[in-house]
């Protein structure tokens, strides 16, 4: 788990990103003035101001960030058996898991 007050550029450096992913990042978070890990989360778990979905990020770095804010929440998930088909109860498109901000998680991110 990350330190509060650890700097972005410290939790680029803790993901499975290669040296030239973490630098790009690194820049396009200064640019945005995403400085610390507290102005990260902020920004991914607050969807309604887009603000995540504005950083020009690649795709691997984005999911590379969003496992280790769900790792952080204590947040996992993983293949498991399927019930028998009379044990389980379809769940519709209202069904999914957001933070407050409304930051899709695990499966449900797009």
């Amino acid at each position: 788990m990350a330190q509060l007050g650890a700097s972005s550029l410290e939790v680029l450096r803790k993901l499975s990103i290669s040296r030239n992913q973490t630098e790009e990042a690194w820049a396009i978070f200064q640019q945005e003035g995403l400085e610390n890990l507290v102005d990260l989360r902020h920004a991914w778990a607050n969807a309604r101001d887009r603000r995540w979905e504005r950083l020009a990020l690649p795709k691997l770095v984005t999911d590379e960030l969003m496992s280790f804010f769900e790792a952080e929440m204590g947040i996992s998930y993983g293949k498991m058996l399927v019930p028998p088909k009379e044990l389980c109860v379809p769940a519709g498109p209202g069904f999914t898991m957001t933070t407050l901000g409304g930051q899709g998680l695990a499966a449900w991110r797009s």
